[in-house]
């Protein structure tokens, strides 16, 4: 039976220590196995938060822009380029801040449910 364990090792370092406790955990119920994997069901990542302010402040700038101002419409502009950026390079340069602001990356929050998956169906609980 395996422990694991293979499923860290590319993993950024506070995901690595989280999934580290989640192995260590000996009593994680699977009801409370359950419990945490709704919770990251619910839980954003920092891409979608990136994703998703980029987009109201494109909806705003552009009503705001037909409502008051024309110069409104260079905050659109602003935040496609940043958008465009993102899709070129992969990267956007936002989202540090949200990872700043406690928002973990998607791929982190799905090693963390692949884990809990993993002891659900080993019968590691």
């Amino acid at each position: 039976m395996e422990d694991g364990t293979n499923i860290i090792k590319d993993v950024d370092e506070p995901t690595e220590e989280k999934l580290s406790d989640v192995l260590k955990i000996s009593d994680k119920t699977e009801q409370n196995i359950e419990n945490r994997l709704k919770e990251l069901g619910c839980e954003w990542s920092s891409e979608r938060v990136v994703t998703t302010a980029a987009a109201s402040a494109i909806v705003a700038s552009t009503i705001l822009g037909y409502a008051f101002s024309k110069k409104w419409f260079c905050i659109s502009g602003l935040v496609g380029l940043l958008m465009l950026t993102d899709g070129l390079k992969g990267d956007c340069v936002t989202t540090p801040l949200a990872e700043k602001m406690k928002f973990r990356k998607a791929y982190d929050i799905t090693a963390e449910k692949e884990t809990l998956a993993m002891l659900k169906t080993q019968d590691l609980v």
